[in-house]
Formats: C-alpha cells, structure tokens, sequence
C-alpha cells in the first residue's frame, strides 16, 4: 500500500464513545467521516464534526429526513445486507473508494458480540486495507510483515509498554525469551 497516496477515513460506530480528544485528534488529517447507523445521534453532539457518509441498514425506526436536515451535504447509504456488519459494509465501501487507513472509534463497548466481530473484522480485511481500532483504553490493529505497525509493534515491546497479544499465530517460549511469530517472522518478547 505505500505506493498508494494514503486517504484515511475515521469511521465511528455506535459503541463506546467517550473519546472527544481522539476524534479531534485525527479529525485534520482524515479525508472522509463516516458514521455508521445510530452512531449519528450521539455525533451529533461533536460540535465540530461534520460527517460526511452515513451507512447502515437502518432497522431501528431510524428518521433519514432528519439527519439530511442536520447535515445537508450527508451521503446517505442504506445497506441492508444482514450477513454483514455495518462495520464490514462501512470497510468495504471504504476500500472500493480507494481509502487506505480507517481509524475506527466507538466500535467497542456495549455488546460485547458486536466488539468481537469488529476486532475479528481487523484479520479478515488486513490484507486489503490498514485499520486501527482505538478506544479510551486501547488501539487494535493487526501486525504483519506488509504492515507498519510490525515497526511500532517491535518498538512497543523494546520500550517495554503493556502489550497484550491474543495468540492468533504460533508462540514459543525459548532460553531467550518468548517470541512471536508473524508470518513467519520471529519478533522477541521480553521472558
């Protein structure tokens, strides 16, 4: 993806969202605000974000009239697909206009079976585009030897920071020390 000019999306979800610093944190350096389904009564409230895109298959009652009123230049995307998530659907749209980094808010929290498919989401559109779930407490993305992050990864764990890996891949305990492998490719972790 580096030869790719970067366009990066913040999409927000409609879980945990106390996270006002962390929107306008990267609200300058984003292309396109994308807010999924109900997520958009409680963004109304970031007095200055302007979401651009509302996706979602709107299945709770939802007024459309209402937030086209609000916002007048909002693109309003039904997708009722039931086999996917919002959140898979938002991804999806996400990749077919050429974005190349989501930063994903307010998608944890709440139902706890809603925050495991959105983190299990990360491995399943890794490949295709860089996503970075943070939260009040947390930043989730996934680590692989054509991704970035396998840098800041590496540089976590030398500055000794609380890393937390759910075993996806292989790991193996030596006289060094522990260490991870990712594709194939053995990172250290402190014994």
């Amino acid at each position: 993806m580096t030869d790719i000019k970067k366009r990066q999306a913040i999409l927000i979800g409609n879980g945990d969202l106390n996270i006002t610093n962390l929107i306008e944190t990267y609200y300058d350096t984003t292309q396109l605000i994308i807010v999924l389904d109900g997520a958009i009564e409680k963004v109304q409230h970031f007095k200055k974000i302007k979401p651009q895109v509302l996706l979602g298959d709107f299945d709770r009652g939802f007024v459309i009239e209402t937030w086209k009123e609000k916002y007048p230049d909002l693109q309003i995307i039904h997708a009722p697909d039931q086999e996917k998530t919002d959140f898979e659907k938002a991804i999806e749209y996400l990749i077919e206009n050429k974005f190349t980094s989501i930063i994903a808010l307010g998608i944890t929290g709440k139902r706890m079976d809603h925050t495991f498919n959105n983190i299990s989401s990360l491995a399943k559109y890794n490949q295709l585009i860089d996503i970075k779930i943070i939260d009040p407490h947390s930043i989730i993305y996934c680590i692989d030897e054509q991704n970035v992050y396998v840098k800041r990864f590496e540089k976590d764990l030398k500055d000794k920071k609380n890393i937390e890996i759910p075993k996806f891949g292989r790991m193996r305990s030596t006289k060094e020390g522990n260490y991870f492998f990712v594709a194939d490719r053995r990172i250290g972790l402190f014994a």
